[in-house]
């Protein structure tokens, strides 16, 4: 046998060996239907949901061991979260295609459009100053994180808004029921802007349209997107976080 085809072979069955126990997940049309794995209170646990059967885990370490053992047939992960659920990892591949991307916004009644075009001169300001980039990675990085922002102590107007308890790290109550996330600390930053009191509480993420649209609240956020259902019952602001859902695979 020459050199050659040694070579060859060699290649083969090396090519044999690694691709030993590898997924066959090469798009998200694929991943549907699988078992997902995902971090413990990451968002990614609503879209796992929505797409395949859920397996949490509390660490990074323990969603690739599980997914080396095959206990679980992808990873699903927040971008922003890749690097650490990667890190070392060089057996790990990342499946193209996004598993989903959302834009995020804040819905209000149709019937205030003077309240949407000041709360989007709002985000537009935070924007370009870091505030709405410091809050979204203050809350990946820290569970425990608050934007600290400093509200009016006696203000003419406070706006009501309702957000999502249980959709971490956007939007969730804490042990005592307070709201807290990302959504929360946004709200709460725009009311600073805008100079106006601000009154938070939280509920289920199907009521959060409904409560705008009835009166109950002035502003809901809470994963709220513009193909969210009942999104053509309210008016939405411009986008202020874009969550997007990375499927990892052996």
């Amino acid at each position: 046998m020459n050199v050659k085809k040694k070579l060859i072979m060699i290649v083969t069955v090396l090519a044999i060996l690694l691709c030993a126990g590898c997924s066959g997940i090469r798009t998200p049309e694929a991943a549907e239907g699988s078992r997902m794995g995902v971090l413990k209170g990451s968002s990614s646990e609503r879209y796992a949901a929505l797409h395949g059967t859920v397996k949490t885990y509390e660490s990074a370490d323990e969603l690739a061991a599980a997914l080396k053992a095959g206990s679980v047939e992808c990873i699903l992960t927040d971008a922003r979260q890749i690097k650490a659920v990667k890190h070392g990892r060089l057996w790990m591949r990342q499946v193209k295609q996004p598993l989903a991307e959302s834009y995020f916004r804040l819905a209000a009644a149709v019937e205030n459009p003077e309240l949407l075009k000041k709360v989007n001169a709002a985000l537009a300001s935070l924007q370009q100053d870091g505030t709405l980039e410091t809050i979204i990675k203050g809350h990946y990085q820290d569970p425990e994180y608050v934007y600290e922002v400093q509200l009016p102590e006696t203000a003419d107007r406070t706006i009501t808004a309702i957000v999502c308890q249980d959709f971490p790290p956007y939007s969730f109550a804490d042990r005592d029921g307070t709201p807290r996330g990302i959504d929360a600390d946004v709200i709460r930053a725009v009311c600073a802007w805008l100079g106006v009191g601000c009154e938070l509480t939280s509920g289920e993420g199907s009521e959060l349209i409904a409560a705008v649209k009835n009166g109950s609240y002035q502003l809901a956020a809470g994963g709220i997107t513009a193909a969210s259902e009942q999104a053509d019952l309210c008016a939405m602001s411009d986008p202020y976080a874009v969550c997007t859902q990375i499927i990892l695979v052996r």
